[in-house]
């Protein structure tokens, strides 16, 4: 691509991730209002709010800093907990929170090879874990989420090799959770 085209994409590129935060700074107090809303109204329901199922819930939490928020807006709830799921580790903002255990921090893995060829830029695997390992120390509970798990010639060992250095990095009584996505597909539109 000549350097022009670059240029312009890159522009592009941040205009759009700029549009994406203003909207998320713009939305995030009326979406807690609303969460409040339903969850006063509802005392005896419990909920578990997961994000980052279609998105990264920490991507742009050091320049966001919502996830604060968050946590002390779960702490103080009887009937709901948070998961805040991710592929990267912008997890300084949780550290010495006083979350009471009500947000669960996971991560989405992948056997390193994986992780190589689809995952772009994000955190490698034992750089999720070292967060991990940080929020485990923090007291929170933690989440792994294999989705989705991808076939290739040796998945059997390097599915084996991720599982056996969450074992090695991450204490089983702190793991709140963790689940197997065997395929992920989109609905075409008929339109």
């Amino acid at each position: 691509m000549p350097p022009a085209a670059t240029s312009a994409a890159a522009t592009a590129s941040c205009r759009a991730i700029s549009t994406i935060l203003h909207h998320l700074l713009l939305q995030h107090g009326r979406h807690v209002q609303e969460l409040d809303t339903r969850l006063t109204a509802h005392p005896n329901q419990f909920y578990r709010i997961g994000s980052g199922e279609l998105t990264d819930s920490l991507t742009f939490e050091h320049i966001t800093e919502q996830g604060p928020e968050l946590v002390a807006f779960f702490a103080e709830r009887r009937n709901a907990i948070i998961e805040l799921k991710s592929k990267n580790i912008h997890i300084e903002g949780l550290s010495g929170l006083n979350h009471k255990r009500r947000t669960v921090v996971s991560w989405s893995l992948n056997a390193e090879a994986v992780r190589q060829s689809d995952e772009g830029v994000s955190a490698t695997i034992a750089e999720r874990l070292e967060a991990a390992r940080e929020m485990q120390a923090a007291g929170y509970r933690l989440g792994f989420h294999f989705d989705p798990m991808i076939f290739y010639a040796e998945w059997r060992e390097g599915y084996r090799e991720t599982i056996d250095q969450i074992f090695r990095v991450i204490k089983p009584e702190s793991i709140a959770w963790m689940s197997l996505g065997a395929c992920v597909t989109r609905r075409r539109s008929t339109k």
